[in-house]
């Protein structure tokens, strides 16, 4: 894992939906709408994506530990974003959602014995993704979409 442990991943990704809330607290609620351009997402779209996207990393995680081995469904996000008009959700009731499924899988791998960790399931253009694999992708993808959203303020500010 680069010198971080599983450990510290495990926290880091328990702290994934503070990290979340902490950053939107810093942007009016005006910005969350705003798209630099039509290709781009929205701020009140990265944050639907992240619980759709939490959606399938609570099944995916769930997976690999009760039927390891098996298949999992992959989806494409752009068609999800917009066939699913995520720019028209209320945020607060899928923020609400992410703090539940970032919490009760957080409770979930804190409690993992070391022989569970290779448990894996299979994706479908990936191939095999492990469990360690799949803590590292949730906790990065947070981070990277508040990075984005980071970026999309700055762009709103600037406009």
């Amino acid at each position: 894992m680069d010198g971080v442990t599983r450990k510290e991943m495990i926290e880091q990704f328990g702290r994934g939906y503070d990290d979340l809330i902490d950053t939107l607290m810093e942007i009016p609620k005006e910005a969350w709408w705003f798209k630099s351009s039509d290709d781009k997402w929205s701020i009140n779209e990265i944050i639907v994506h992240l619980v759709d996207s939490e959606t399938h990393g609570y099944l995916r995680c769930r997976m690999a530990l009760a039927e390891s081995g098996h298949q999992i469904m992959a989806y494409n996000q752009q068609e999800w974003a917009a066939r699913l008009n995520y720019n028209e959700k209320s945020t607060e009731d899928y923020l609400e959602l992410f703090k539940w499924l970032r919490l009760t899988t957080y409770d979930l791998i804190a409690a993992l014995p070391e022989s569970e960790w290779e448990k894996y399931y299979m994706h479908p253009e990936r191939g095999e993704e492990t469990l360690e694999g799949w803590l590292t992708i949730y906790v990065n993808h947070v981070g990277g979409h508040i990075r984005q959203i980071k970026q999309n303020y700055e762009e709103w500010k600037e406009s």
